[in-house]
């Protein structure tokens, strides 16, 4: 529970520093945040090669496994793109669903 909590917490602290900045004195000034959940690379390789870890992630998400670095991409080449253009103070969550099921 406690690992959830500094989740949470992390989250809460990410959200509160994206959308006061959100409100621009012009168009060219955008806030957003990218959080991503739990993805497998060789910084945490200690969590995801602990078998009962990786079964705590890979049940708690419904994606039933760990992101790939690779599919952060897509949000970051998004709000990068003008396809955002219009995307101001928002937090996109890269977590294959794990928010959504708590």
């Amino acid at each position: 529970i406690w690992h959830g909590l500094r989740i949470e917490v992390a989250e809460s602290s990410a959200i509160a520093v994206t959308r006061p900045p959100a409100n621009p004195k012009t168009d060219a000034e955008r806030v957003f945040r990218r959080i991503p959940a739990y993805f497998q690379t060789p910084l945490n390789e200690a969590l995801w090669s602990d078998p009962e870890f990786n079964r705590w992630v890979s049940a708690r998400t419904p994606a039933g496994r760990w992101g790939k670095p690779e599919e952060l991409v897509g949000v970051a080449l998004f709000l990068a793109s003008a396809a955002s253009d219009f995307v101001n103070g928002q937090v996109v969550y890269v977590d294959g669903g794990m928010l959504a099921s708590v």
